[in-house]
């Protein structure tokens, strides 16, 4: 079983590509692409593997992937949105200390007024990148966070009073 402290985000499945099952992954991280066999999604809270029949380079942040298994664009259909995640040991080294937000979605984040609930996303559409937790918006700072516990998955916050008011 793929646990997540074993794979990192790398991206996002933004399209379908023609009609065989292709599709089109836009990614944010650099990391070996000639040694993945494979590309891991989150399905239904388990990290299934998905083995990459062939790929080629779209440009310098897309790639076309075609899966064993995934023949036509209705099964294709059903990555879009997804994030894509690789094995931490394929990211090259100056990207292995850096976490990408996308890494907490799933993490309960614990404050000094008690649980807050699960990471659902990260906005990132704006200069502050946000967690939403539920209906609530938290702001990201490195300063916000007391501690990580990636085996649990939990994220604990230290929060400006008043700020869950707003």
């Amino acid at each position: 079983m793929i646990t997540s402290n074993e794979i990192a985000p790398v991206g996002k499945v933004i399209k379908s590509h023609g009609f065989n099952g292709e599709l089109a992954i836009a990614c944010n991280a650099d990391f070996n692409m000639e040694a993945c066999d494979y590309f891991v999604f989150d399905i239904e809270g388990i990290f299934v593997p998905f083995f990459i029949a062939e790929y080629r380079f779209k440009d310098s942040t897309t790639t076309i992937v075609r899966f064993d298994g995934i023949i036509n664009e209705t099964a294709a259909r059903e990555f879009f949105g997804k994030t894509v995640y690789v094995k931490k040991e394929l990211l090259n080294e100056t990207i292995k200390t850096e976490v990408s937000l996308e890494y907490f979605v799933g993490f309960s984040v614990e404050t000094q007024q008690g649980n807050l609930g699960t990471v659902d996303n990260v906005d990132d559409s704006t200069a502050n990148t946000l967690l939403i937790v539920g209906d609530k918006l938290i702001p990201i700072n490195e300063s916000l966070i007391d501690d990580i516990d990636h085996d649990k998955r939990i994220l604990y916050m230290n929060l400006p009073e008043g700020l869950l008011d707003l």
